[in-house]
């Protein structure tokens, strides 16, 4: 059958081919106009979210760019500053060397002080730098001026500090963060320096330690020394060993503490002085006795060595936080589990103990470890030859008694300790102590700015019938000579330190003598507060006064202080050397980004340009043949 084609359909055939066609020829257009490939959505749905994930990195790109010229204007204004300030101490040093020369006169010294008030006015005007009303030394107390100076009534002049210790911070990348400011009262004000000096006096340097007559005896092994969180263990044999061989040993150890002998005047009473390499409050050096007890004896900072027994109540583990109420089952290594072993309020060492022997039948077994500080767990039972089972201690309703028991394990042996080391808290008893022989305590006598005081250790300050931790820190704390006590983050000694900054504090031997301060552990720091401003005031007035022997003593303060703002300068350094570093590698990946994106959404201008010229030819052939298809009819000229 022969399809008729009327011309009615060629026309319509014609009409949609040239729509086609100007539609196409649009399009063309529209993208050589705007340069792009994709303008709407239906263009290209892949390359559209494609497109718009690498506008956000862009985006996001860039904002850390900004943030980091905002940065990095702040921190090279701070290392500016902080140099100045290092340039301004090099020239007061030489100033007292100058004064502290023979050759100098009084009138002369008078005239050097001159040009340290002047220094000193200077590096005051750099610690209130500001930029645009924004103080760069005030943390985050940016409107506030930091440093402020102070006269007494005796005319005495000092500095304070009215900003805050807070840290401006840089983002530079997700979740990636740079301070960008240096606090005051961190960069000029605070310089720590911690030592522990020994009460014990010794006659000899180079006879044995244990020909001293020291209470307690020493003995030998080993003790250890920790700053900053690294702790170095030192061995000592008190026969053979003088406080000589001691202090060459402790330097030439990886410890960061330096010890030295304290005399008189070059003669005994001997003693010795740790000080910590490491200045700020991470210098803190902590001094626990391990299988010798010689640091004790020389009077230094021991550990109270709190030993679990039977006795002791649960809530007194984990530094008094205690153990949760639950219960816990044990799996014996033949696959047999005996439980629920439950812990209640009021239970002791030995009440656990007894109850896992109980609940097993004796198949397993408890005790306190040798250590004195951790619980072990023994299986005896006989497991099979082949394929033995672990054994296991699990928690029972989403409780979490044996974790706070230290003894949650899953493991192929017949026995395990515990990992739970259990610390002293304030409720614990004394008789607990000192590895649980106890100790006794008369009084020890407190100096702190300048005010003295002996306190009672003896007393049940309480009232509870029971001499516990917490009765020696409240005698403290009230004593009345603005000093606290508290038992240390590790759980096994106690602080001691003043509530008042800049202040100079003492414990001294136990009244009457006793082995009170050796005993207690005490963790005694001589802070020893250092700032540039009173360094200079001190220099100055030095000076003044004619007296030598301060002004040659400000060298070392002086040197102190510099190599503490060098040090903050240094950080200063290494974040601009980051955010530098950042900046370049963000300026890449925006490069690197927009190249992607103009892959994907950008158009090939010659291909475009050659398509555009296809489609207009086919645009006009398309005009030719409708012009021959649509032909004039008689009706048309009616």
């Amino acid at each position: 059958m022969v399809m008729r084609i009327t011309n009615n359909r060629l026309v319509m055939t014609v009409l949609r081919n040239l729509n086609r066609n100007v539609t196409e020829l649009e399009t063309l257009q529209d993208h050589l106009s705007s340069g792009k490939r994709i303008r709407f959505p239906s263009d290209d749905p892949l390359g559209l979210a494609q497109a718009l994930a690498l506008d956000s990195n862009i985006a996001q790109n860039t904002q850390f760019t900004k943030n980091i010229d905002t940065g990095l204007s702040w921190l090279e204004l701070t290392d500016s500053n902080l140099n100045s300030s290092v340039d301004l101490l090099q020239r007061a040093r030489e100033l007292a060397v100058q004064g502290a020369n023979d050759t100098e006169t009084a009138e002369s010294r008078k005239a050097i002080a001159k040009e340290i008030d002047e220094l000193f006015k200077q590096v005051l005007q750099i610690a209130n730098s500001n930029q645009g009303g924004t103080y760069l030394f005030a943390g985050h107390e940016t409107r506030t001026q930091p440093f402020v100076q102070n006269t007494d009534s005796d005319g005495l002049q000092s500095i304070s500090y009215l900003g805050d210790n807070g840290q401006r911070i840089c983002e530079i990348g997700p979740k990636i963060v740079v301070p960008v400011n240096v606090p005051g009262d961190d960069a000029f004000m605070v310089v720590m320096k911690h030592s522990i000096t020994g009460s014990a006096e010794l006659n000899e340097l180079d006879q044995p330690l244990d020909t001293q007559g020291l209470v307690p005896a020493p003995t030998a092994g080993t003790f250890t020394l920790t700053v900053n969180e690294k702790t170095t263990q030192i061995t000592v044999d008190p026969t053979v060993d003088s406080l000589e061989d001691l202090v060459d040993r402790i330097n030439s150890s990886a410890a960061k503490v330096t010890a030295s002998i304290v005399d008189t005047n070059g003669k005994p009473p001997y003693s010795l002085k740790l000080e910590s390499q490491v200045k700020g409050d991470d210098g803190r050096i902590i001094v626990t006795s391990q299988t010798s007890n010689v640091m004790r004896s020389l009077g230094l900072a021991t550990s109270l060595n709190p030993m679990m027994s039977g006795g002791t109540a649960l809530d007194e583990l984990n530094s008094g936080n205690g153990v949760s109420v639950g219960s816990f089952q044990i799996s014996d290594r033949s696959g047999v589990t005996y439980g629920p072993i439950t812990v209640n309020l009021g239970d002791t060492v030995a009440n656990i103990i007894a109850k896992i022997s109980a609940a097993s039948g004796g198949v397993i077994t408890a005790a306190i470890a040798p250590t004195g500080d951790r619980l072990t767990l023994t299986d005896t039972s006989t497991p099979p030859s082949v394929q033995p089972r672990n054994l296991i201690v699990e928690d029972l309703g989403g409780g979490r008694t044996a974790e706070d028991l230290g003894i949650l394990f899953d493991v192929p042996a017949n026995s395990f300790t515990g990992d739970k080391v259990f610390h002293l808290a304030a409720s614990t008893n004394l008789a607990d102590l000192n590895g649980g022989a106890g100790m006794t305590f008369t009084e020890i006598r407190i100096e702190n700015d300048e005010k003295v005081v002996t306190v009672d250790l003896s007393a049940d300050y309480d009232g509870n019938g029971t001499l516990e931790i917490n009765d020696l820190i409240q005698a403290i704390n009230d004593s009345g000579v603005d000093v606290k006590a508290r038992v240390n983050q590790q759980g096994d000694r106690l602080e001691i330190y003043s509530t008042i900054p800049g202040s100079r504090l003492n414990i001294l031997q136990s009244v009457p003598p006793g082995q009170s301060l050796g005993d207690l552990g005490f963790d005694v720091e001589e802070k020893i507060p250092k700032n540039v401003f009173q360094v200079l005031i001190d220099l100055r007035n030095a000076l003044n006064s004619d007296n030598r022997e301060k002004i040659s003593a400000s060298l070392t303060e002086i040197d102190e202080v510099m190599d503490h703002i060098l040090a903050k300068d240094s950080e200063v350094g290494a974040r601009v050397n980051r955010m530098e570093l950042s900046q370049t590698r963000l300026s890449g990946d925006v490069i690197n980004l927009k190249t992607r994106l103009t892959k994907i959404e950008d158009i090939d201008i010659t291909e475009a340009i050659m398509k555009l010229k296809m489609q207009e030819s086919v645009y006009r052939s398309s005009l030719s043949v409708g012009s021959r298809v649509i032909l004039p009819t008689l009706m048309d000229f009616l």
